[in-house]
């Protein structure tokens, strides 16, 4: 959810220099208390869905920064390698400013809500890094897009086809080209929000390189994820909890996964974001 409505997974911390700082017991709570932090926000104020998420920002850096003590371009590239400024980098920016900067600019002449318009702002910072992201894209995380894609885009797309059959609603105009401008959105806005909260900051902090249990914890990211989710819907209940949990954790691990074998928050990102237009087409049209 991201509303506006085979590398060693090891060579990170070599390149980074860094070195487990803390138990994995110890990871593990204090990313469950950095997500209940953020969720007992959520549901003692009850913002709406956009701002719940803008809060995950700051909640984000400082994770980054004053508890995982790594560079903020580790959460977009696990090498955090020095941006260039070359042809490659130039030409991403480019494509990806344009649908965002339409979306703000008809936002703010139709007066949205606040909210909005923050978001829209959000996914314009997160163009830069996405370019990053972009830049440092090898094959190895096209390999790991691919496999995402088949393991956890590919159960995703039954899950809102039989939700939209079951609904009885017709697809709206143009819903190819209409899902092309969602991911648009939602690509570069992925590391900015969500996607790199958990899958940048807190799934490279609970598995350190080739630890034990790999399964275990990107189950334990997974449904971090799911739980998260609920502030966000209303009167939610245990039901609801044990949902999202489920279906987190079905498309979460591979997205895990597809991190830690790329080392590169445009391979999870990307699935996420195309999940995110499916769904915007299937479902909401």
């Amino acid at each position: 959810m991201i509303p506006i409505v085979e590398p060693d997974s090891s060579i990170s911390f070599k390149v980074l220099g860094l070195v487990p700082l803390q138990t994995r017991p110890y990871r593990f709570a204090s990313s469950a208390i950095f997500i209940g932090i953020w969720m007992a926000l959520g549901l003692v104020f009850h913002p709406d869905v956009n701002t719940y998420l803008l809060i995950g920002v700051p909640l984000t850096l400082v994770f980054q920064l004053v508890v995982k003590r790594e560079p903020l371009a580790a959460l977009w590239v696990r090498s955090a390698p020095k941006m260039q400024l070359n042809a490659k980098l130039l030409l991403a920016i480019t494509l990806l400013l344009v649908e965002p900067l339409h979306t703000l600019f008809k936002q703010y002449l139709h007066h949205a809500p606040a909210p909005y318009i923050h978001w829209d702002i959000a996914c314009l910072a997160g163009v830069f890094a996405a370019a990053y992201a972009i830049q440092n894209f090898d094959r190895s995380t096209l390999k790991a897009t691919l496999r995402c894609l088949l393991t956890a885009g590919l159960p995703y797309v039954v899950i809102v086809v039989l939700i939209h059959t079951a609904s009885h609603k017709e697809l709206g105009h143009s819903p190819i080209l209409t899902g092309f401008k969602w991911l648009l959105l939602y690509f570069p806005v992925c590391f900015a929000l969500e996607e790199v909260t958990f899958r940048g900051a807190i799934d490279s902090f609970v598995q350190f390189g080739n630890e034990r249990y790999p399964w275990l914890s990107a189950f334990f990211v997974s449904a971090l994820w799911g739980l998260w989710h609920v502030p966000t819907v209303p009167n939610p209940s245990i039901s609801t909890a044990i949902g999202a949990v489920f279906i987190s954790c079905i498309i979460g691990v591979p997205l895990s996964f597809a991190w830690r074998r790329s080392g590169n928050l445009a391979s999870s990102g990307f699935v996420h974001s195309l999940m995110d237009a499916i769904r915007n087409v299937g479902i909401l049209s």
